[in-house]
């Protein structure tokens, strides 16, 4: 199954502190590097798609290899402008890459950086 995790930031997103959701710290990394950290450990996500400001994700994720070691193929993709969009963008990057039988994918805000790899 592809995984695609959702941290955008236009349109009807809601910024906390003036801050990206998926940005906010929490125990010294970005919310959304916990959420990748426990996909990356999911037993049925074979690959992982992060929809957003690109060039930011791309720096937390490098910052985030000294720490944490992502065994799944990871695929930063740059941010379109409703959440709808990002959707659809990403779901049409995510099919295009060949998964075993299952579920095509798994929508994940950036948000909830207590889930775990096995829920």
């Amino acid at each position: 199954m592809k995984a695609i995790l959702l941290a955008g930031d236009k349109k009807a997103a809601q910024p906390l502190c003036g801050v990206n959701k998926a940005f906010l710290l929490l125990n010294g990394w970005p919310l959304f590097i916990h959420v990748l950290a426990a996909l990356d450990r999911a037993s049925h996500v074979d690959a992982i798609f992060i929809v957003g400001p690109r060039k930011q994700l791309m720096e937390a994720v490098e910052k985030a290899l000294s720490t944490f070691f992502f065994s799944k193929k990871i695929e930063v993709l740059e941010q379109k402008e409703s959440l709808l969009e990002n959707l659809l963008y990403a779901y049409e990057e995510a099919v295009k890459v060949p998964m075993p039988k299952g579920p095509t994918a798994l929508f994940v805000p950036s948000d909830i950086p207590l889930v775990t790899g096995g829920e």
